[in-house]
């Protein structure tokens, strides 16, 4: 079974009632993105969604103990991250492969194939379409990725957005243990910029969360667009320092390419 393609099927985005800001950057010669919330519409979470019933209806045990079995999955995630914090990581990232593990290791039911069973459990509790437009991008530059990922991540892109993304220019949370807001991973590729000569002024990323997207690619010098093209995962406060550009439609970078 084709887990992606049995249990995905078309999202809406809905409008973030923003008004577009679209300066012209005539030097631009790396497009970054952000993924989830970006290039994906995410419909993950809301007060609606069932995680307990949804892992319990998964995991089909008459074994599992009556008392609840998220908040076993919570406690590990922030053990995890405290051991990385004492290590002087500031924003760290999991591997949620080794989650499950520990996870299934404190139960009394056999372990099921991890990666097929965190696949399934992602699907159902984060869906994701490919945002409008998002087929469409630029390809005359080079194509970078940020993203706060886990290893079916790219599945997903595989799948759902088969985009040219660069190998050297893409960056993922879990490979290296960090996330975003830290700007570590903006960091990894301001470097691989460098080795093509390609400055951050001259590099220009798109995100939708203003504390995690817009303020570590300026700190590290990246032209920064707000994408507000779905309010479920638009995340924007007056209190930061603004965009350079702000987009509600991912068709709108070509407003900001003059020279494509």
């Amino acid at each position: 079974m084709d887990l992606i393609s049995d249990l995905l099927s078309p999202i809406s985005a809905e409008p973030g009632g923003m008004t577009p800001h679209l300066p012209a950057f005539p030097n631009i010669k790396c497009l970054a993105f952000d993924l989830y919330g970006t290039l994906l519409i995410s419909a993950a979470g809301g007060p609606s969604l069932d995680r307990e019933s949804i892992l319990r209806d998964l995991l089909a045990s008459k074994q599992l103990p009556e008392a609840p079995l998220i908040p076993i999955l919570h406690e590990l995630i922030r053990d995890d991250q405290e051991t990385s914090r004492q290590k002087d990581i500031k924003f760290p990232e999991v591997d949620i492969l080794e989650i499950w593990e520990r996870f299934f290791s404190s139960l009394p039911i056999p372990i099921p194939d991890l990666s097929r069973f965190a696949l399934q459990y992602e699907l159902l509790t984060n869906p994701v379409w490919p945002m409008p437009g998002a087929e469409a991008l630029p390809k005359h530059l080079p194509l970078a990725l940020i993203s706060n990922a886990q290893f079916y991540t790219p599945l997903l892109l595989e799948k759902l957005l088969p985009l040219p993304f660069e190998d050297d220019l893409t960056f993922f949370s879990y490979q290296h243990r960090q996330a975003k807001p830290g700007t570590f991973l903006f960091e990894k590729l301001a470097e691989s910029l460098s080795a093509r000569n390609i400055p951050p002024s001259e590099t220009l990323y798109i995100g939708n969360d203003h504390k995690k997207d817009v303020i570590p690619a300026q700190l590290i010098g990246f032209r920064s667009v707000l994408f507000a093209g779905d309010a479920r995962s638009l995340h924007t406060s007056p209190d930061l320092p603004p965009p350079d550009a702000i987009i509600t439609h991912l068709s709108q970078i070509n407003d900001l390419l003059p020279n494509s």
